[in-house]
């Protein structure tokens, strides 16, 4: 077993890509999908720019791996390219940061890891159930980003969808409405800039059995983790 430092919630590209135009606002559940919403792909080089930047931030932190966690669009490919080429000492869990389609309020950003990033792909209008599936289908998992509403823990059936949540989110406190769960807590800097990633102090303390995205999953799966804020 190695213990290993890391994020799993830093999105290169920021807030991602501005939505160019929405033409069904009419949101129906859980399982509804909705792929009707269109988004302006940043250019290549700019995508470049920026993973180049947040994983030169990684480095000077020390970190073993990372979850590459865009919005919309998982820019991954382009960081492993620039992994593998430069023989960068850090792992890459690939993933993304989805908005899943729903009427329900307490369902708010889901960190999707360990789903491999596909050409041209995008990542739009998917329910919370086709989230799950989606994770399976790689052996990701999901986990809650900045759960900070207690409805959601009162929702037993939303807790077990998921694999982990967020206890520390950008420098935050642990929510007051933390309950005994066996989700796994994570601690994570949801840095969308390279200065905010170095400067705070939200990593996580991973005991697996090495530094590879299948075992990394596999101990937060199994609560290997500490979640650190300071």
């Amino acid at each position: 077993m190695v213990l290993l430092r890391g994020n799993f919630h830093i999105p290169p590209l920021g807030h991602g890509p501005i939505p160019e135009q929405v033409t069904h606002k009419n949101f129906k559940g859980l399982n509804a999908e909705i792929p009707s919403i269109r988004y302006k792909t940043p250019r290549l080089q700019e995508i470049e720019h920026k993973v180049r930047l947040i994983l030169n931030a990684c480095l000077t932190k020390g970190l073993d791996f990372y979850a590459n966690t865009d919005h919309v669009i998982n820019t991954s490919r382009t960081a492993q390219r620039i992994i593998t080429e430069e023989n960068l000492p850090i792992t890459l869990i690939p993933g993304f940061e989805a908005d899943p389609i729903s009427s329900d309020p307490e369902l708010n950003h889901i960190l999707v890891l360990g789903v491999p990033p596909q050409t041209g792909e995008t990542l739009t209008g998917l329910a919370l159930r086709s989230l799950r599936r989606l994770a399976d289908k790689h052996n990701g998992i999901l986990i809650a980003a900045h759960p900070r509403r207690d409805l959601f823990w009162q929702r037993a059936n939303l807790q077990n969808i998921y694999d982990g949540y967020e206890t520390y989110n950008s420098g935050f406190d642990p929510p007051t409405f933390t309950r005994d769960t066996k989700l796994t807590p994570v601690s994570n800097t949801d840095a969308h800039n390279p200065t905010t990633l170095v400067q705070r102090p939200n990593h996580n303390l991973v005991n697996a059995k090495s530094n590879t995205p299948e075992d990394i999953l596999q101990a937060i799966r199994e609560g290997n983790n500490q979640p650190i804020n300071h």
